[in-house]
């Protein structure tokens, strides 16, 4: 229960990439009603209808050394804000029953449409070619970190 208090007592919540560019840390913190702070230059956001703008902080890893200056120079207020629309947007698009809901009925969209049987699309999820167009090949991840730099 300490991580639920210390994440209810901030404003703001990093919530830094993970082995892929999200992190379930973000869920929790827009369920709680904080705004995420998404530390990670590759962030891709779901496809739902929000405006993450309004909901979260976005912080290019380069930044990290900046963060409290860049949070301290929003305030409090828009920290409220923003947690507010990230809980609204939890609570319309992303909380359990609405998540699996709509993971299903694109799970049979997508297999309705004959293009692909469930074995190849599970061999594809899981495949090189896959991670690669993801861009989240370890030589990927590298060049993009020399050339950020």
């Amino acid at each position: 229960m300490n991580y639920v208090r210390e994440i209810l007592e901030s404003y703001f919540v990093l919530c830094p990439r993970g082995f892929s560019p999200s992190t379930y840390r973000m869920y929790e913190v827009m369920a709680l009603g904080r705004c995420p702070v998404v530390i990670a230059d590759e962030w891709i956001s779901p496809k739902i209808n929000a405006k993450w703008e309004n909901a979260l902080v976005f912080i290019k890893e380069k930044q990290v050394a900046d963060i409290d200056n860049i949070l301290r120079s929003l305030g409090p207020q828009l920290a409220l804000k923003k947690g507010a629309y990230a809980q609204a947007i939890w609570l319309e698009e992303m909380n359990e029953e609405v998540k699996y809901k709509r993971f299903m009925k694109d799970l049979i969209e997508i297999y309705h449409q004959g293009e692909y049987s469930k074995e190849q699309l599970f061999s594809y999820w899981r495949s090189r070619p896959f991670r690669k167009e993801n861009k989240w090949l370890i030589s990927q991840k590298i060049k993009n970190k020399i050339i950020s730099k």
